[in-house]
């Protein structure tokens, strides 16, 4: 992990190789043990994977945003004016918000890549494909207009992210 500047951008495409459900290749956003969160692609017991987040403020909460197409997918998060933006990308082109928050750390934020197998033995987790940009006094919409990394920015409607919300209900601060 590395301090990242107040606003920022940074993106992965991610591969996870799992064997387990809960395997996952994740970027990651960190103030402290207690003040962080992650965007993962994570294997499913239905054998899928999913685009999941958790963010953390004390205490967990885990959502579940989409499916994805394979074993990999482009992953990043965004910081603007105190605001942090999760998206994904199946090309690193068409961009999906999955998710905003905010995250405000006293010592700053770092970011890195993690990998998780909670109920297994291991996962293969792959990053390749990183960007990390520093941007100063921009705001998110401005961020997907100003850098070749974002193309379209687009949301996801939200009876979309909580379909699935109801699988990760029980696994609440993992």
């Amino acid at each position: 992990m590395f301090k990242v500047a107040d606003d920022f951008m940074f993106s992965s495409k991610v591969d996870v190789q799992s064997r387990t459900t809960y395997d996952a290749a994740c970027v990651a956003v960190y103030g402290s043990v207690f003040l962080w969160a992650k965007l993962c692609l994570e294997a499913q017991s239905d054998g899928r994977s999913d685009v999941i987040s958790v963010v953390t403020h004390g205490r967990s909460d885990d959502t579940t945003s989409s499916p994805a197409r394979g074993t990999s997918i482009y992953l990043k998060a965004a910081k603007a004016d105190g605001a942090i933006s999760f998206y994904a990308s199946e090309d690193g082109k068409v961009w999906t918000i999955v998710r905003n928050f905010n995250l405000e750390s006293n010592d700053g934020l770092w970011v890195g890549f993690s990998a998780q197998s909670p109920d297994g033995e291991g996962a293969s987790a792959y990053f390749t494909d990183g960007h990390y940009l520093p941007q100063k006094g921009q705001s998110l919409w401005s961020l997907c207009q100003a850098t070749g990394l974002f193309t379209i920015c687009r949301s996801t409607p939200a009876s979309s992210r909580s379909q699935s919300a109801a699988a990760h209900s029980s696994r609440l601060n993992r």
